[in-house]
């Protein structure tokens, strides 16, 4: 590997290096300066070798650079294959899409979130290839890289609301993934969210819900969804999914865990809400999983 410059084009000495077996120019932010000679092979004014030497010193430190995190990377590689019988694997930023549509769920994810999240990845996996084009795994981004990205979102203008989901995704796909591609540190970790403007929204008047119910009434279909919601203040997936084994009519409560917070709250059933369930109950669960509301469910 040796230096070269960009004639008419960069006013700074370039190194040519070698990472992980990919060839690479770097800048090694040394200016050319003097009369430059026909090539790099003759000799040029002293001004010019003066700002050669110092070229020639900077690649030679960045080469070592190099050769001590290649060390270094070799040697957590031997630790972990002396402890474990295996080295650590790793995963190509070119891959982490599938890998995270591959990891195991409770419930199949939507297309439409699919698709979102393919456009979070795609995104960033853009934004390393042109910022830092030597970091070809996932265990080789650091939080400078992380940083870099979500700098460039903002900005690229984006709301608080998309930098703020974006952020959490990547750094859910990096958590999920960490000990498949052999990560030392999640690098969005200490990223912190942006503030969003607050959207103050305006409950229901006791008129206006009356009238929302009478309506409802007209559909046998949504009804029971409507009041769940009304009287739980449940979110409409944990309505749709809510399990016989759950309602306690006796006792007058519902116990569930929210799919947002995970945690497991009791709500007491209201008179209109009792109504609902009654019915809901009084026809037989067509199978296992038993669903309150099993066609709600199904949608």
């Amino acid at each position: 590997m040796g230096l070269e410059i960009h004639r008419g084009r960069s006013k700074w000495w370039y190194g040519r290096v070698e990472v992980n077996g990919r060839k690479l120019n770097k800048n090694l932010g040394i200016e050319v300066r003097g009369v430059i000679p026909s090539a790099l092979s003759e000799l040029g004014d002293p001004v010019f070798e003066r700002s050669r030497a110092k070229a020639q010193a900077a690649l030679e430190k960045l080469q070592l650079d190099l050769k001590k995190r290649s060390t270094a990377e070799e040697l957590v590689q031997t630790i972990h294959e002396i402890r474990t019988g295996a080295r650590v694997s790793s995963i190509q930023l070119d891959e982490m899409g599938a890998r995270w549509k591959a990891l195991p769920r409770r419930r199949p994810l939507s297309e439409s979130y699919v698709a979102q999240a393919e456009s979070w990845i795609t995104r960033f996996v853009g934004f390393v290839k042109n910022a830092a084009p030597a970091v070809r795994d996932m265990a080789q981004v650091q939080s400078s890289v992380g940083r870099g990205f979500f700098k460039a979102e903002e900005e690229r203008g984006v709301t608080a609301k998309t930098y703020n989901n974006t952020l959490i995704f990547l750094r859910a796909v990096f958590h999920a993934l960490r000990k498949d591609a052999g990560l030392p540190e999640n690098p969005f970790d200490g990223i912190p969210t942006r503030d969003g403007e607050a959207v103050f929204r305006k409950p229901f008047t006791a008129d206006e819900l009356a009238v929302i119910v009478e309506k409802a009434k007209a559909d046998a279909f949504i009804y029971p969804l409507v009041v769940m919601g009304m009287c739980t203040a449940m979110r409409r997936g944990d309505c749709c999914t809510l399990l016989r084994e759950a309602v306690d009519l006796k006792g007058g409560f519902i116990t569930v865990k929210t799919s947002k917070t995970g945690e497991f709250v009791q709500i007491p059933i209201f008179p209109l809400l009792r109504a609902v369930l009654d019915k809901a109950f009084a026809t037989p669960s067509p199978g296992k999983p038993h669903y309150v509301f099993p066609k709600l469910e199904a949608h």
